[in-house]
């Protein structure tokens, strides 16, 4: 499964996350320290200390995507590191959950019930005539 930067960043929110994201594109599969013998691919995120980056920078540690990048205030790069591995694993276990479901012939309404908590919005599931398939549980959510 790809994730973006903005999943990132959401993952990473208690770390305040410095946001500069212009394209977000859904690419990214894992990620990588940077290195100087690392060859930079598009489908990786980038961590390394923020001035090895923007020399002007104040401390912390960056993650980049081509264009797109956040810095997090923090100088634990290992943490960093195992923060995103386990935004990896949180959604790829999502997404094994659902093929799951699918590959035993289970309902429309199962994955929208285990998706409430990965997306932490309610779900609806609509055919192309906009009939509702599938709903989750909206009394659990506060609805303005």
């Amino acid at each position: 499964m790809y994730l973006n930067m903005w999943i990132l960043t959401d993952w990473l929110e208690k770390l305040e996350p410095e946001i500069h994201i212009t394209s977000g594109h859904t690419r990214l599969r894992s990620v990588r320290i940077l290195s100087s013998e690392e060859q930079i691919k598009p489908h990786y995120v980038y961590i390394g200390d923020t001035k090895d980056f923007i020399p002007t920078a104040t401390d912390g540690i960056i993650c980049v995507n081509d264009s797109d990048y956040i810095i997090l205030k923090s100088d634990n790069q290992n943490e960093i590191f195992n923060e995103i591995l386990n935004a990896f694993d949180y959604y790829n276990d999502w997404h094994n959950s659902v093929i799951n479901i699918i590959d035993s012939g289970g309902s429309l309404q199962e994955i929208a019930d285990i998706s409430t908590s990965t997306f932490n919005e309610p779900i609806m599931i609509a055919n192309s005539a906009h009939m509702v398939l599938a709903m989750s549980d909206i009394s659990k959510f506060s609805i303005l």
